[in-house]
């Protein structure tokens, strides 16, 4: 697959009540937006983020890996506009296109996969649903006979529609010949937002197919609107993460309190007792013993290594090497060294 994908981050999260935008909030140590680039790095080398005010953060926050498009801030906000202002960049573009958001961090790759498979199968649209406990606070899937006909927010729902438990979480992909149809004959509504979820509405009704993909897990659809979601968030990411370790071989005695960043490495038969933070770059050695309260950052501990309520930084500690309350920073401990308690080491004050 070599699909665009379209990102939407102009939003300006005024729930977060924070000076910082909204897709730069971190989940398991890492903004919003780069998990969503992540997932779609692989699948959608071509990535265009729409940001809005304090879009340049944003855009610096991307580290090159997308091009940008500015929502005109004169506007009233809106999903459709947001991918209206993408139009130039995908002018005379055929085939698929992802439209997702910043603050969806948990969407995985594979989802994404599926979605742009049913365009590439010969769907108009595919969006990402699911079918949670308590569907309040989402948008409704309309069907008739079976077929998706439009998905409705749950403001508007009315009758029978309040019965209604499938979901949308507002992760699309969709045919761009008819996205950009169906925008072209979206109506301005009397508030002046209009939204993609019309866009579903049309296409359907212009003969489209439109296709729901299940989410693998229901923590896809959630979003981040404010600081309580995002610590749901946070703590669906770390499960995710803890889960995928222990799959791997790695023992935790309470993953519910073992903190790990992505892009970390971790050896069979380690040990994460509770309390452990490891930080995105570290590498872990098999069969290490990290007790409570260890902090890794950016360092690599050899096999056999065990720490104690020990914080290393930037350094490498050797294998079967033993820590018990040290702080080592910016150095590197031999393997089989077996330091002092309360040992402190700093190469860079040396």
């Amino acid at each position: 697959m070599n699909a665009p994908a379209i990102i939407m981050a102009a939003g300006e999260g005024a729930r977060m009540l924070s000076d910082t935008p909204k897709p730069l909030h971190n989940v398991c140590g890492a903004p919003m937006i780069e998990h969503v680039l992540r997932a779609l790095d692989e699948l959608c080398p071509e990535k265009i983020v729409v940001t809005g005010q304090n879009g340049e953060k944003v855009e610096a926050a991307c580290h090159g890996r997308a091009l940008f498009a500015r929502q005109d801030t004169d506007e009233k906000p809106g999903t459709a506009q947001a991918v209206e202002a993408c139009r130039s960049l995908l002018a005379g573009r055929t085939g698929g296109v992802i439209v997702t958001s910043a603050d969806k961090p948990l969407v995985l790759r594979e989802t994404y996969a599926r979605l742009l498979n049913e365009i590439e199968s010969g769907a108009q649209a595919a969006v990402l649903t699911a079918l949670p406990e308590k569907p309040f606070g989402y948008d409704r899937v309309i069907r008739h006979g079976g077929q998706v006909t439009a998905v409705v927010p749950e403001k508007d729902l009315n009758g029978g529609q309040f019965s209604i438990t499938e979901v949308s979480a507002a992760v699309y992909a969709f045919s761009i010949e008819a996205l950009f149809t169906a925008l072209d004959q979206l109506p301005v509504p009397e508030g002046g937002e209009r939204r993609l979820h019309d866009v579903i509405r049309l296409i359907a009704q212009n003969g489209g197919v439109v296709r729901a993909v299940p989410a693998l897990e229901t923590a896809e659809c959630a979003g981040v609107n404010d600081r309580v979601q995002l610590a749901r968030a946070d703590e669906m990411m770390r499960r995710r993460i803890n889960a995928r370790h222990m799959r791997a071989g790695v023992t935790m005695i309470d993953p519910s309190r073992v903190y790990i960043q992505p892009d970390v490495m971790i050896g069979r038969d380690t040990v994460l007792h509770p309390g452990c933070e490891i930080g995105s770059g570290s590498v872990i050695g098999e069969g290490c013993i990290l007790r409570a309260n260890c902090q890794i950052v950016r360092s690599s501990i050899g096999a056999g290594a065990q720490l104690g309520n020990s914080l290393v930084k930037d350094s490498v500690i050797g294998a079967g090497a033993r820590l018990e309350h040290a702080v080592i920073e910016n150095a590197a401990v031999p393997d089989g060294a077996v330091l002092p308690p309360f040992t402190c080491l700093n190469r860079r004050e040396e």
